[in-house]
């Protein structure tokens, strides 16, 4: 929602648009209801995106005010520290949604970053709960995963229980990169923990 729409809505008798903050309609007196959905948007939602508040936030170690992807790239920005990275993450994110998983691999095509979105379908032979909780088995299990052919083996199929995944692959030879590309994914879930919980 734009700042205008937060701040305009209908009168519900003669069907023109108002300023929300009016307890009445100034055309024909209508008393207004606001919706409970309306009234947090009003509460907790910032008119745009404020970087210098934002980073203010980040570097007191306090909540930031977030109403959109913008705002989260910003705050990922100022939480771990690379730009483009966030950037390349808000998009994924958005894209993926909160069910879905990132891999952090060394290959492809990108300077320094590509990414590769799957999707699919989880066995018809299991039940939501079932999936739920075999990803979760597969999570612990991969924390200790003993061998790259492991890990790859357990990330493939949690990749397909999830339903859409994304792979970031980080164009470079050196390990180097890409343990700093994991490092700023372990960043970037740590920061977002700390804002959504």
């Amino acid at each position: 929602m734009t700042e205008a729409q937060i701040n305009r809505v209908n009168c519900p008798r003669c069907e023109r648009e108002i300023d929300a903050a009016e307890e009445q309609c100034v055309y024909c007196g209508a008393r207004l209801k606001r919706s409970f959905v309306r009234r947090m948007l009003e509460r907790f939602c910032a008119p745009s995106t404020d970087e210098h508040k934002i980073s203010q936030a980040v570097s007191k170690g306090k909540r930031p005010s977030m109403t959109s992807p913008e705002d989260l790239g910003v705050y990922l920005k100022h939480a771990i520290g690379d730009e483009e990275f966030a950037l390349m993450i808000v998009g994924v994110l958005e894209k993926i949604g909160r069910d879905g998983s990132i891999f952090v691999k060394r290959g492809g095509e990108g300077n320094p970053y590509s990414v590769e979105y799957r999707t699919s379908e989880p066995p018809a032979h299991m039940s939501r709960g079932d999936v739920a909780k075999r990803i979760g088995e597969l999570t612990k299990v991969l924390d200790s995963a003993k061998s790259p052919i492991e890990e790859e083996r357990l990330q493939e199929e949690l990749a397909q229980l999830v339903g859409t995944s994304a792979t970031i692959w980080v164009n470079s030879s050196s390990q180097e990169d890409l343990d700093k590309a994991s490092l700023l994914l372990e960043k970037t879930v740590q920061a977002i923990e700390r804002v959504f919980g």
